[in-house]
């Protein structure tokens, strides 16, 4: 405490207590307050002001600013005069803390912010709400999977349409479970975990973490597998059975059996382990795509040689059928693999035999030079498909269902058919044929540089002289 004239703005009075701001009381008598209270005279003196925390500092004798807060009040003493009453506080210990608290109140803006960066990187929907319900944290893939932003769990389930009772039937604390959305069709996993934290009162109401996550594409990838599974399980074992089956029989030592049964059992047989060998050779190109190890080494080769080649091997498998080829003999040589090119022909090929199922049907497999590439297309009389499904043919695992319920597949020759080409720089399609059947073709470019200036002339003239249905006309590059 001291005491100041206001006429001279001296102080004429110290108590012991200043001695904790670092001067000796007898050492303030007459010095000017302004030097120890630099300020003092322009702050306001009503008959009771006391100053904002840290607005004001005290001088020590030895030139340390203190902040304090000064309580000031006028004080009639009488003969001696008026007075002004003033009462120091050291506000040191409080400016620290409240620094501290600055400090770690940023500190905890940094990690909210850090937190908040995380959680924004995360594909899954991730929310905390209150206990009441309102949102506390919220990512982007909330507003991403509801279609819009959410103000509270309640409205999280309202822009999902997902009742009340199933929502907290379905989000039990810790719990991991499914949520079917019928528009669009999606699936949700939830998942939901208690927050707990402690108050003055002691351990306060949890607040709820949810997160979602995606799962239709999961689940629906899930289902053509075990699908798959299933099917690939009968193509398997069809084979197998048939092959096993047979050569038992031919291995026992029978009078009954002719040299013509013997024989027709033989290409039974032959032809079931050629049905397997073309399953294995389709699940390896499948393994490898799915590794991103499908490689290509591109190397000349005429689609001339190996179209007869494979035509030839299939219409020994159905000979009911008639296989009808237009290759002209001169078509120059392609960049591609002989090993891709041949599977795929059995493929597309093999794919048009099995679903002719008219006995009197005809396959036609044509070839063309056209704009510096090889264009091949298998024509055929069968059901055709759903337009609905062409863009959808080439996918792993689909099958139509109309001509699934007429023959059986493992879906995944055409998947292999598409990965082939394309590594190969070529490009398929599939389309309806006029008149009823379909039409699954492919392109591949010639090669360049190696490409002799009279045989690409010859290929040219044969490429554009064949007369072609409108609808066989190969579609443009994309």
């Amino acid at each position: 405490i001291i005491l100041i004239d206001p006429r001279t703005w001296r102080i004429d009075f110290a108590n012991a207590a200043c001695t904790g701001f670092g001067w000796e009381p007898e050492r303030l008598l007459g010095k000017s307050a302004e030097a120890v209270i630099p300020g003092l005279r322009e702050l306001e003196v009503a008959p009771r002001t006391t100053s904002p925390t840290g607005a004001v500092s005290l001088l020590a004798e030895t030139g340390e600013a203190r902040p304090v807060e000064l309580l000031t009040r006028r004080i009639d003493l009488g003969r001696s005069g008026t007075r002004l009453f003033v009462s120091v506080r050291d506000m040191t210990e409080r400016v620290d803390s409240a620094a501290r608290l600055l400090r770690l109140a940023r500190i905890e803006r940094a990690r909210v912010a850090e937190l908040q960066a995380v959680i924004d990187s995360i594909d899954d929907g991730v929310a905390v709400f209150a206990p009441g319900g309102e949102v506390v944290l919220v990512n982007e893939g909330v507003a991403r999977l509801a279609g819009r932003r959410v103000a509270s769990e309640s409205d999280l389930w309202t822009a999902l349409d997902v009742t009340l009772d199933v929502s907290a039937a379905a989000t039990e604390p810790g719990g991991r479970s499914e949520i079917h959305l019928v528009d669009p069709d999606r699936w949700l996993e939830m998942r939901r975990f208690a927050v707990h934290t402690d108050d003055d009162d002691g351990p306060a109401e949890p607040s709820s973490l949810v997160v979602l996550r995606d799962t239709t594409a999961e689940r629906a990838s899930r289902e053509a597998r075990e699908a798959f599974l299933g099917i690939l399980s009968h193509e398997l074992r069809t084979p197998v059975t048939t092959i096993l089956g047979i050569t038992h029989l031919l291995g026992r030592r029978s009078p009954r059996l002719s040299a013509d049964q013997r024989h027709d059992l033989a290409r039974d047989v032959a032809a079931e382990a050629e049905r397997l060998r073309r399953l294995v050779e389709d699940l390896l190109v499948l393994s490898r795509t799915e590794g991103g190890r499908l490689e290509f080494e591109p190397e000349p080769m005429l689609i001339q040689h190996a179209i007869p080649a494979v035509i030839a091997a299939e219409s020994r498998h159905t000979p009911h059928l008639r296989f009808v080829a237009d290759i002209p003999p001169s078509l120059p040589p392609i960049a591609g693999d002989r090993t891709y090119v041949d599977q795929v022909l059995r493929n597309l090929i093999g794919n048009a035999a099995k679903y002719s199922l008219d006995r009197a049907s005809e396959v036609r497999v044509e070839a063309a030079f056209v704009e510096q590439e090889i264009v091949v297309r298998v024509l055929d009389r069968g059901p055709g498909f759903d337009p609905r499904d062409a863009t959808r043919l080439f996918d792993i695992f689909f099958r139509a269902e109309g001509t699934a319920r007429a023959r059986s597949g493992a879906g995944i020759g055409l998947f292999v058919t598409k990965s082939l080409i394309e590594i190969m720089n070529g490009r398929v399609w599939a389309r309806l044929r006029h008149g009823g059947g379909s039409e699954f073709g492919f392109a591949l470019p010639v090669l360049g540089d190696d490409l002799d200036p009279e045989e690409q002339a010859a290929g040219n003239a044969e490429g554009e002289s064949q007369p072609v249905p409108d609808e066989d006309v190969p579609p443009e590059r994309e």
